[in-house]
């Protein structure tokens, strides 16, 4: 999952706050043709007007929601039809149960919002200032992220005894498997299964260790591409389809490969980091294409556009369609292992660049309504916390006593009403705690 958001200076992350500069003038080479990056007449970047993106945000919600009904629903088909439960007989279940598909949103969301917000922080020739910023950033997304991951590994330690049992190597296994999960290595451990080790302890986590590769590298795909290579529009396009069009190479020679092959593909992080590579791109294009805007001195409008709400409405549904499309149809003409992530990228890719540039009513009025930001601004603490009390129903009973319909409505709202107080009572006060007592040590 993308556990990356505009930067927020209540939360103690604003980029002006943590080290990190805002976007600012940098010099580039002179402009000679489309491939370059924007420039104003004194050959420096065009500062761009720091501003929030509400509706990806609110976007962030929608597609951890997706997660908890996917595993609300498998849970529930475990319940009533055992572990063979045909998950296509129906539409819905055959959507619901394409819920990974929120997580390759993630990935790819998470690339855009970081090179949206800290692009040029990485473009320095100073060596010593860009060391100084990388280990800022990286300092700001550990405080982010790891807190409330180490909260709920320790958990699921009650469930993770449990199924250890009382011998000594089930009791070593539980504890190594723990170790990996505390240090997010555990997405690079296969185990011959097509989960590898994602399924141990709070299994959504797996996500969070492959976004700790992105983080890793992110400062070094920033320098390259800002700062070095300096690509422009097109050849930044040129990157998003290589990627794609890569990924889809390497699920085709995994194709038949079994359980490895979809491990590799669905779990893997240096596979997924195509996903992240797509949206580092896919936001630096963005950007250019507003300093582009600005140097025109074209006018913002402040209405929505009929067209672009149109074109909103095609790609949230595109996007929404794709994952049933994959169960009832593509699943059967193609490698299973492109359904992980290659198949639904266009859509993915195509709702974020449309979201972000915020011509239509979707974007600027109904995904702005200050509920539903709030609502993705607490999805990281949804996705983290869900899958605890989804189990924990289930094994006290709930799902018995209201049946599958009853539990699962339940349990979307606890999901919902929890994660706000997780979010509001620790996620935050704890990064913000993190965050100051860096800041005392610095002075």
């Amino acid at each position: 999952m993308a556990h990356d958001q505009l930067p927020n200076p209540a939360h103690g992350d604003d980029p002006a706050v943590d080290g990190t500069p805002r976007l600012s003038a940098v010099p580039v080479r002179p402009v000679t043709d489309r491939w370059s990056q924007p420039r104003a007449a004194d050959g420096s970047y065009v500062a761009l007007e720091r501003r929030d993106l509400p509706a990806l945000t609110s976007l962030r919600f929608f597609a951890a929601i997706y997660v908890v009904v996917h595993h609300l629903i498998n849970i529930g088909l475990l319940q009533t039809q055992g572990a063979g439960a045909d998950r296509s007989a129906t539409w819905y279940l055959a959507w619901g149960t394409q819920g990974h598909v929120g997580v390759t949103f993630f990935f790819v969301l998470s690339g855009f919002i970081l090179a949206w917000c800290y692009h040029q922080a990485f473009s320095t020739d100073d060596a010593e200032r860009r060391s100084t910023i990388t280990r800022t950033f990286w300092f700001a997304r550990f405080a982010r992220v790891w807190p409330l991951h180490a909260a709920m590994l320790i958990a699921f330690v009650p469930f993770a005894l449990s199924e250890a049992g009382v011998a000594l190597s089930g009791l070593v296994t539980t504890a190594w498997h723990g170790a990996l999960n505390l240090l997010l290595l555990h997405a690079w451990v296969p185990t011959g299964t097509a989960d590898g080790l994602s399924d141990t302890c709070n299994a959504p986590s797996w996500t969070l260790s492959v976004e700790a590769c992105f983080y890793l590298l992110f400062p070094l795909m920033a320098t390259l591409l800002v700062a070095r290579l300096r690509w422009g529009t097109a050849q930044l396009a040129l990157l998003i389809g290589g990627s794609w069009i890569t990924l889809g190479a390497v699920g085709w020679y995994l194709d038949g490969s079994g359980d490895m092959g979809e491990w590799a593909m669905r779990v893997l992080p240096a596979t997924r980091l195509a996903d992240f590579v797509i949206g580092v791109a896919l936001g630096l294009i963005v950007v250019q294409g507003l300093q582009r805007a600005k140097l025109r001195d074209e006018p913002q409008t402040t209405r929505a556009s009929t067209a672009w709400t149109a074109l909103e409405t095609f790609v949230l549904v595109a996007a929404c369609a794709s994952p049933l499309v994959w169960a009832l149809g593509a699943s059967d003409q193609l490698p299973a292992t492109l359904g992980s992530s290659w198949f639904h990228l266009p859509t993915i890719v195509a709702s974020i660049l449309v979201i972000a540039l915020e011509r239509g009513a979707i974007s600027r009025r109904l995904l702005a309504l200050r509920p539903l930001v709030w609502l993705g601004e607490v999805s990281y603490a949804m996705y983290l916390t869900h899958l605890f009390l989804v189990l924990a129903a289930y094994r006290i009973g709930v799902y018995d006593l209201l049946g599958v319909w009853g539990a699962s409505a339940l349990l979307l709202v606890a999901a919902v009403v929890v994660s706000g107080i997780v979010h509001e009572r620790f996620e935050k006060p704890a990064r913000a705690r993190l965050v100051a007592r860096r800041a005392r040590r610095a002075q």
